[in-house]
């Protein structure tokens, strides 16, 4: 059997608790209990440190919560999740023109491995519960944001995020947290609140000239953090997902500091991703994979429509000042592929059970997962069609053929409401600013890589 691949970086998002737990047996109860107890007792002959790593595994995998999980909601008790949003929503300070307060700003970022070792598919719960505090607390003030932005709050939502980069948050890696993941979370929380100032005018009204310098600095910094990562990334040829959302995370800072070293990072990424989209296959049904997401049991899917996500958002943004990241048939050709192949999958995850075989990324079929993840597939093609209509027919008319249904099979206005936060809001509002941008010309130092 094939290895399974190695994590490399963050879980696609969970909502709130929608599980339930069944309490195992009292025999089973207690021979687990034998057993924890077993190893627990040679940890202490070891010394302290040992004592204490056994004991902070205990604690954090009370009775009902197994080692692994498919899902990150296997990892929790019922309503352990809401405690934790609970305490989150309890910790907002106040702050002038937010009427919910903001959560405190964290500078130390600190998260944990999301799978277990060596294993791309199954969620390492000791790690996961470790981390969720910290992650769902960065991620709720993302939401806070997004929210004020795009409902009629954006002095709220530029105070919240100068507050933020006055304290210079998510600046440092906290004292013996993961540095990859901890800086993945950082990436993540960075790309949805650029974009968000980005894409939401008003917003970046709001700030104020003081403001905007103080936030635009904090986001540099941010990013110049992401650009050295994305560098080590590809020199070490760790192409997957975070590749792709790190490319699209400084694309807007890129934008709005007319940095040309952050956008020429950017446009690398996408261009890798593109690369990596099976293409010319021998079967044509084995066209449009993104091979690295594949190989992820019964998580492919999703995560090829996680990834994609960002590689349509960088397509988007990328129409700004005309630096079009889509220049080029070979690249127009693969991203029609990709989006038919994501799209598809959604109507019928057995295209990657099938093919995640017959390309060598699996040993045996596994069912996929459908998370809310994989129904925002469809509603991609909303912004593909604000591109070019073009090829949002090319990708319809490819899922007419593979499904055998009448075209239209998916309205290019399914995603007009749509509104993602690690893309900084309403799909409508990412595509009006980009198309707004696109008819304005490129600053000076972006002339090279842009329109002139």
């Amino acid at each position: 059997p094939l290895p399974a691949p190695k994590a490399t970086g963050e879980a696609p998002p969970i909502g709130r608790n929608r599980w339930s737990v069944t309490a195992p047996r009292s025999i089973l109860r207690a021979m687990r209990q034998f057993i924890l107890a077993l190893p627990l007792a040679l940890f202490l002959a070891a010394g302290p440190s040992a004592a204490a790593r056994a004991q902070d595994a205990l604690d954090v995998l009370p009775e009902g919560v197994e080692a692994g999980a498919s899902r990150i909601a296997g990892c929790f008790l019922p309503g352990e999740l809401d405690g934790l949003d609970a305490k989150i929503d309890a910790s907002r300070q106040p702050l002038p023109g937010c009427a919910q307060g903001v959560i405190p700003p964290r500078r130390e970022i600190d998260a944990s491995r999301s799978y277990l070792p060596g294993n791309g598919s199954v969620v390492d719960c000791a790690s996961m519960r470790r981390r969720q505090e910290n992650s769902r607390q960065l991620y709720a003030f993302l939401g806070d944001v997004v929210a004020a932005a795009e409902g009629s709050a954006p002095a709220c939502a530029a105070a919240m995020i100068r507050a933020w980069a006055e304290a210079d948050a998510m600046a440092e890696v906290a004292p013996g947290a993961a540095a990859g993941p901890s800086e993945t979370l950082g990436m993540f929380v960075l790309g949805g609140l650029a974009s968000t100032y980005l894409i939401h005018p008003k917003v970046r009204a709001a700030a104020g000239d003081d403001g905007d310098k103080v936030i635009l600095g904090w986001f540099g910094r941010r990013s110049a953090q992401v650009a050295q990562n994305i560098d080590q990334r590809v020199k070490a040829g760790r192409h997957s997902n975070i590749l792709y959302w790190e490319g699209f995370s400084i694309l807007p800072t890129a934008l709005m500091t007319a940095d040309p070293d952050l956008l020429q990072r950017s446009r690398a990424t996408f261009r890798i991703a593109l690369k990596e989209v099976t293409a010319d296959q021998p079967a044509a049904q084995d066209d449009g994979f993104l091979p690295a997401e594949l190989g992820r049991g019964d998580k492919a899917l999703t995560y090829q429509v996680f990834a994609t996500q960002a590689i349509v958002g960088s397509a988007t943004l990328s129409q700004a000042y005309g630096c079009d990241f889509l220049d080029g048939a070979g690249r127009r050709n693969q991203f029609v592929s990709l989006l038919a192949r994501s799209i598809e999958g959604s109507f019928d995850p057995g295209v990657f059970t099938s093919a995640a075989v017959r390309l060598g990324a699996s040993p045996k079929p596994i069912d996929q997962q459908q998370p809310g993840t994989v129904r925002r597939a469809p509603q991609l093609l909303y912004l593909v069609n604000r591109i070019d209509p073009r090829l949002a027919d090319r990708v319809d008319a490819e899922l007419a053929k593979a499904l055998g249904k009448p075209q239209p099979v998916v309205a290019p206005s399914a995603g007009a409401r749509a509104v993602n936060d690690r893309l900084g809001g309403g799909y409508a509002r990412l595509a009006d600013q980009a198309a707004a941008m696109a008819a304005k010309p490129a600053p000076a130092p972006l002339r090279k890589l842009c329109g002139g």
